[in-house]
């Protein structure tokens, strides 16, 4: 596990929630304590949910809520 990294998401108070829109070529593995909704705008993505990998095209969509144990 020590390859993944923690990702602090920080909400502003007014709102539970981060919500962006961002264009991703690459990413680490990384793991926070947030769900995660994912909507593919233009293109495709692979998403490596261990041990499920995934691949979204424009218009999926999928949600996430990975709880990882230590020694996983």
């Amino acid at each position: 596990m020590s390859s993944y990294i923690f990702e602090i998401i920080e909400h502003e108070e007014k709102y539970p929630a981060k919500v962006f829109v961002t264009s991703i070529e690459h990413s680490t593995f990384h793991w926070h304590y947030d769900y995660e909704l994912i909507l593919v705008l233009k293109g495709s993505l692979v998403v490596n949910a261990s041990p499920k990998i995934s691949v979204l095209r424009s218009g999926d969509r999928r949600y996430y809520f990975i709880k990882f144990k230590s020694g996983t």
